[in-house]
């Protein structure tokens, strides 16, 4: 056993010098401020906030007028004409003349006597038309509106669902960091009662030669070194594995060296405040600061305008309608260059079933959406007094452990006399040491555990950490 421990710190001991030597130094707070500038979960979150963005911008882009231009170039065969009969193209030309201008009637006459029997021709061997059109939607503009609306709202939904990420990143980093700073405290305490052992082997070994002690008793005390050896492992082990853990989330080399800072009494304070102050009120007004319920408000909300664009189906369409086309080598008989405006009127009446079940479906999707936003609060506000218990019973527990360490010290100081007095047994001496060891680390414990529920509580209701002033 006592080469499995000798071996087991061997091989620690390389990787505590990685992790300490050159340690940076990080507060609670800068390791949070890294997280939320390099943290790739935050990253994406904030990928789909751009998404959102995007998609609002691509919607608002319906509200403006279609612009549409089309062009066409073709080569016609040499040959290819128009044949009609003499009487019947004059019929025709009197018939269309008046309409045209002087100069065109020149050349269609011209054209006429120039003809034979073959016909004449109605276009050149090449011609092109350049075609422009601007549509502007009317009674659709509801439905526009609607959707822009919509996705307004998931934007912002989007914003709060980074800001939950954001939220439950420094609730993790808060767990880990202070479970880590409770880990060194505990390797503190191991330190001090194996130095203390070290310091009580002359003693020892006087006594025995005395013979007035057990004859085992220094085989005893290295036993109880042994078991604290292996909880000192125990909480190193913790301590690189909270470092990988927070280097991970700040997205750092893992190997980094970091080293933490904290103030314990800075929190034990501004707790006690909170504890002081948790009428239900506070709770309400909690609620109305978290981004979760925030984003399932806003979800509700795009919801009821996606009901609002599904109704716009039943509308009809109606556009103002703007054409120019210019055409060139179509001949004489032809159009050359046209303008039309007017009003596009159009009434789709055999697609009312499938508007009628969009509605119905928004309608559901909105109440089963209100249903989960209840929910959401009822949970939040279970959660948040939940944290207020914890953390008055927290501040209890500290005081109580407080008292508890002061009592194990005693009690050491006080059997140590006893066993050199040859009044105690070596059995009584190692309790005494235990319970003063088990004493400082359930101290050390539960100081970490009251530091990580009031920064979760500051984050739980909607608050940033940045409140904390650290």
């Amino acid at each position: 056993m006592k080469k499995l421990i000798k071996l087991s710190i061997l091989l620690i001991i390389p990787a505590l010098y990685h992790f300490t030597a050159f340690a940076e130094s990080m507060t609670i707070g800068e390791v949070i401020k890294t997280a939320l500038e390099q943290n790739l979960q935050l990253q994406s979150g904030k990928s789909e906030e751009e998404y959102q963005s995007y998609i609002s911008k691509s919607v608002r882009g319906k509200y403006f007028p279609v612009f549409k231009v089309s062009a066409s170039a073709l080569l016609w065969d040499e040959e290819n004409k128009t044949k009609m009969d003499l009487p019947v193209l004059d019929a025709v030309i009197q018939e269309i003349v008046p309409t045209l201008s002087p100069d065109s009637r020149q050349r269609i006459q011209n054209a006429v006597n120039e003809s034979d029997s073959s016909g004449i021709t109605v276009h050149d061997r090449q011609s092109y038309k350049i075609s422009a059109t601007i549509v502007q939607p009317v009674l659709s503009l509801y439905g526009i509106y609607n959707l822009h609306n919509a996705s307004l709202k998931m934007k912002k939904a989007a914003e709060y669902d980074t800001l939950k990420i954001k939220r439950e990143l420094q609730k993790d980093i808060a767990k880990v960091y202070f479970r880590m700073l409770s880990a060194i405290e505990n390797e503190k305490s191991f330190d001090a009662a194996i130095d203390q052992i070290e310091k009580t082997y002359p003693v020892i070994e006087a006594l025995i030669d005395e013979g007035r002690v057990e004859p085992n008793a220094l085989l005893k005390l290295k036993m109880q070194r042994s078991d604290f050896e292996k909880g000192k492992i125990s909480a190193s082990i913790a301590v690189m594995n909270s470092k990988l853990i927070l280097n991970m989330i700040m997205n750092r080399d893992l190997d980094s060296p970091l080293e933490p800072v904290w103030n314990g009494e800075y929190f034990k304070t501004f707790t006690q405040k909170i504890t002081e102050n948790d009428n239900a009120e506070n709770t309400v007004d909690f609620l109305n600061n978290i981004p979760e319920i925030k984003s399932t408000e806003e979800r509700i909300n795009a919801l009821k305008s996606n009901r609002h664009a599904a109704v716009s189906s039943f509308l009809p369409e109606l556009n103002l309608v703007l054409n120019y086309d210019f055409q060139e080598g179509f001949g004489d008989m032809q159009p050359q260059n046209q303008f039309y405006a007017g009003i596009l009127f159009s009434w789709n009446i055999w697609e009312w079933g499938s508007g009628f079940y969009k509605i119905k479906a928004a309608q559901t999707q909105t109440a089963k959406t209100q249903l989960n936003l209840a929910l959401l609060k009822s949970g939040k506000t279970v959660e948040i007094r939940q944290l207020q218990n914890s953390l008055k019973k927290a501040l209890t527990e500290i005081e109580t452990g407080e008292v508890q360490v002061e009592y194990a010290k005693e009690n050491l100081k006080i059997e140590e006399e006893l066993f050199k007095a040859g009044n105690s047994t070596t059995t009584e001496l190692l309790q005494a040491q235990t319970s003063l060891v088990k004493a400082e680390n359930d101290l050390n414990i539960k100081q970490a555990e009251l530091c990580s529920f009031y920064i979760e509580f500051i984050l739980s209701t909607g608050r940033d950490f940045k409140d904390l002033e650290i």
